[in-house]
């Protein structure tokens, strides 16, 4: 009983001091954390890039908007980082191909 009444408190709280949403234009700036999985596979001019592997990077954006209650229009950028670590090439190690000339 003393669960379900704090938890209907907080909810009842955070009901009343919910913010108003504002109209009119609105912009963001936001960057963090990025992490690539390694199960990414892609295809191009016959060659298959498999088992993939990514370091760690970062990400960063802008964002600008309308907000219009109840909706919002919005235009988002965001740049990714992170470089390849290894992958394969029809089904040959990167570390194991040899090109000779």
């Amino acid at each position: 009983m003393k669960i379900t009444l704090l938890t209907a408190a907080l909810f009842a709280s955070g009901c009343a001091s919910a913010a108003t949403p504002v109209d009119g234009w609105y912009t963001g700036v936001f960057g963090g954390y990025t992490y690539f999985p390694s199960n990414v596979d892609y295809t191009t001019t016959g060659l298959v890039y498999d088992h993939t592997g990514f370091n760690d990077g970062y990400n960063a954006g802008i964002r600008v908007g309308y907000q219009s209650n109840p909706i919002r229009y919005e235009v988002e950028y965001t740049y990714l980082s992170g470089a390849t670590r290894f992958f394969n090439i029809n089904a040959v190690p990167k570390q194991m191909l040899v090109v000779r000339l």
